[in-house]
């Protein structure tokens, strides 16, 4: 819960070893629930690049969702997050049903609500699928709760608006 020192250790490590690619991924993910996007995309666009991970699915589903939902108009860039949401998906055969979630509120901000209704529904179904066969009940819960908020984007994407973080 102190993501103030969580940040200021990991600016740390990327002193020592610029090229770390997990640290700038998690200082992202810190950036941007502080709501700090225009320094979050720097990291994930930075982690893109390091190899051998690039492009690394994670990374690219990250970056989408950011510029896809920031509360921030001008970090938001719906083509580009359609574009990188795809090929997150892509890389991961279309089986992460967070990922086609990303790529849906990309849609939708790209205004291709249509394909945001899909993709919601198709990540809502996907999620389902899997908390029927996940054995364990935190994976359950987990693929339930992907599967929920699916649902909520859905009525939203429905309803011809994009979603955007507050």
């Amino acid at each position: 819960g102190r993501l103030d020192e969580a940040c200021a250790q990991l600016n740390e490590a990327l002193r020592q070893a610029p090229q770390y690619l997990e640290a700038h991924l998690q200082l992202a993910i810190f950036l941007a629930e502080q709501g700090k996007a225009d320094e979050a995309v720097a990291h994930y666009r930075i982690a893109n690049k390091v190899p051998p991970a690039a492009p690394e699915s994670t990374v690219l589903n990250n970056l989408a969702w950011t510029l896809a939902t920031s509360p921030s108009p001008e970090f938001r860039n719906g083509l580009g997050a359609v574009k990188l949401a795809a090929r997150a998906c892509e890389l991961d055969h279309n089986q992460q049903p967070m990922f086609i979630g990303t790529l849906a509120a990309a849609c939708a901000e790209a205004g291709r609500f249509d394909e945001a209704v899909a993709a919601a529904q198709q990540a809502h179904d996907l999620a389902l699928e899997r908390a029927a066969k996940a054995q364990k009940p935190a994976d359950v819960k987990a693929a339930n709760d992907v599967a929920a908020r699916n649902l909520e984007l859905l009525a939203i994407y429905k309803s011809r608006q994009p979603y955007h973080e507050k």
